[in-house]
């Protein structure tokens, strides 16, 4: 309080919130990884008559450190046959909100308002199924949001008022792994289906 000048009461007024959300969902994830038998090179084909032949495809020895990586199968009875990996997994998803709001009468006409809002959103992992093989591997939904608003309303007649505003919003979602280097293999139908030039060389 300023003598003359300030008197806080009825003329600040101030408000402040937070909210957070925790969620930690159970899931299973379900992989087609390659047989010890294929990760050796042999490729069994079965033709249209139901005969089948057994193929001796070279390794390239670059691979073996990434396939190392896959689990072998472990549910003979899944989605893939004799080549299906089932592990349960867990995928985290954090949430921070708060918000600061301020106002401020100005004489008995005139009004200030403030407001900051501030949010922070961490996860899903949008591919949980490839931090089964390698944790860095995961992928994750950042978002950081920021929101500043000022308004100055000033009351010129029992009928009419006007008001300026100044907003400004700053917010960045982004996808982000710490491993940039993923050779980014996927198992389809037992078949190793490269996306990086590591496999080409």
């Amino acid at each position: 309080m300023l003598p003359h000048l300030y008197d806080r009461r009825g003329r600040t007024f101030y408000f402040g919130q937070y909210q957070g959300f925790r969620q930690a969902l159970g899931t299973t994830q379900v992989l087609a990884v390659q047989t010890v038998a294929e990760r050796a090179g042999q490729d069994t084909v079965t033709y249209s008559d139901g005969t089948t032949d057994t193929l001796q495809v070279p390794v390239n020895p670059a691979i073996h450190a990434v396939l190392a990586k896959y689990p072998l199968p472990n549910d003979p009875g899944g989605a893939y046959g004799a080549r299906t990996y089932a592990a349960p997994s867990m995928v985290y998803t954090i949430s921070d909100q708060f918000s600061i709001r301020i106002g401020q009468k100005l004489g008995p006409k005139g009004q200030f308002l403030g407001r900051f809002n501030f949010g922070n959103m961490f996860g899903p992992t949008t591919n949980p199924d490839q931090t089964l093989l390698d944790p860095s591997y995961g992928v994750q939904y950042l978002d950081c949001e920021r929101n500043v608003l000022f308004t100055y309303t000033r009351t010129v007649s029992p009928r009419f008022l006007w008001s300026s505003s100044l907003s400004i919003t700053r917010t960045t979602p982004t996808h982000t792994t710490p491993n940039h280097t993923q050779p980014a293999l996927k198992f389809s139908d037992g078949l190793l289906e490269s996306v990086h030039k590591l496999l080409d060389e």
